[in-house]
């Protein structure tokens, strides 16, 4: 037996339009998005990411890598550090090191 949707979403609606908003809401599941981790790697050790980030890939990661490099040495400056010699390490979740940025590369033009 199809249940009947409530008036709010399809006034009305025949049974046809019911089955095939069932078969939209099931058949549209989200594909979970890879999680990237920003640890930073400092001569003194590392301080790591533990919650991560969803992104659509690794591309996107290093675009983000990128601003978080530059805000991050934004915020340096203004306090007289230079921090430029430190990195970025985006890994996966099971810890690979995919790529890394380093900080002196973020002030470049982003390609």
């Amino acid at each position: 037996m199809t249940e009947t949707l409530p008036s709010f979403i399809f006034p009305k609606a025949p049974e046809d339009a019911a089955r095939a908003y069932d078969r939209m809401s099931s058949s549209n599941a989200k594909v979970p998005m890879p999680r990237y981790y920003f640890n930073i790697v400092t001569g003194d050790g590392i301080r790591e990411d533990l919650e991560g980030s969803e992104l659509p890939d690794l591309d996107h990661a290093r675009v983000e890598a990128i601003k978080d490099a530059r805000a991050l040495m934004s915020d340096a400056i203004l306090q007289g550090h230079d921090i430029s010699s430190r990195r970025l390490d985006i890994s996966n979740e099971a810890g690979d090191v995919l790529l890394t940025v380093a900080f002196a590369d973020a002030i470049k033009p982003v390609a």
